[in-house]
């Protein structure tokens, strides 16, 4: 795909096939995933779960209720986990930051970064006691992860290369696991 540089659309019949294509694309997806409408969270969502399942290791990764406020899977066994996935198909025209994390109720969070043609570009982990929290908005606090939002009630974490730095790199590990999702 071209990177910033936009075609000139003459006409929409130009596009009217792979609009339709599209569409039908994104409907099977979303009839498989089923859930929500945000085919690339719930994507990375059952992907992340299938992941930690095929660790065999005695332990049970259920999702969570759709759009869950605190966290996407629930690790069940000897120890009990609570796990936020987070995703970013990254572009040219998108920012850096993650969506909103609205509750701390997880114990980690996995970020799947996926490229512009759907491949993934790298999945990370971090626990959350990991995570420097702001928790006052407006607060001039450079060493913070998690920007409390004007509203109060939601905190954003930027991809920058110090919060990724504390993060272990699975991107290896799930590409062994998926390597058609690589390229």
């Amino acid at each position: 795909m071209a990177k910033n540089k936009q075609k000139k659309l003459n006409s929409i019949s130009d596009i009217h096939n792979s609009w339709i294509g599209w569409n039908k694309a994104t409907n099977d997806i979303h009839e498989k995933l089923g859930r929500t409408s945000n085919i690339v969270g719930e994507f990375a969502e059952q992907l992340v779960r299938e992941y930690f399942e095929k660790l065999n290791d005695g332990c049970t990764y259920k999702l969570a209720t759709a759009s869950k406020a605190g966290y996407d899977i629930e690790k069940n066994g000897d120890i009990k986990e609570k796990i936020q996935v987070k995703t970013r198909r990254i572009t040219a025209n998108t920012g850096k930051n993650l969506s909103d994390i609205h509750s701390w109720e997880f114990d980690t969070l996995i970020i799947v970064l996926f490229k512009e043609d759907g491949s993934i570009k790298s999945v990370r982990s971090i626990p959350k006691d990991k995570i420097k929290i702001q928790e006052k908005y407006n607060v001039n606090n450079e060493q913070c992860d998690a920007k409390k939002r004007k509203n109060g009630t939601a905190w954003v974490i930027s991809l920058s290369d110090k919060f990724l730095d504390k993060t272990t790199d699975l991107t290896g590990d799930f590409k062994n696991k998926y390597p058609k999702l690589f390229n």
